[in-house]
């Protein structure tokens, strides 16, 4: 795997591109989280997968990238 300092992983998450993405992940995982409660989904199962991964995401912090899991 190649190394990111942290300083460009900060300016990533500034970058507007990155911005756009996530405020999209949001959304979508609102509306999913939404679907969930008016039980919306055959799989809701599939779905909260769904939603905990792109909770994943939006949540990433620079020291996240180098933790033994």
């Amino acid at each position: 795997m190649e190394f990111v300092k942290e300083e460009e992983f900060l300016e990533w998450v500034t970058l507007p591109v990155t911005k756009k993405l996530f405020k999209k992940l949001q959304a979508e995982r609102e509306e999913m989280k939404e679907g969930l409660v008016n039980s919306v989904y055959f799989n809701e199962d599939r779905v909260k997968g769904r939603c905990d991964a792109i909770a994943l995401l939006l949540d990433v912090k620079y020291e996240d990238l180098y933790e033994a899991r």
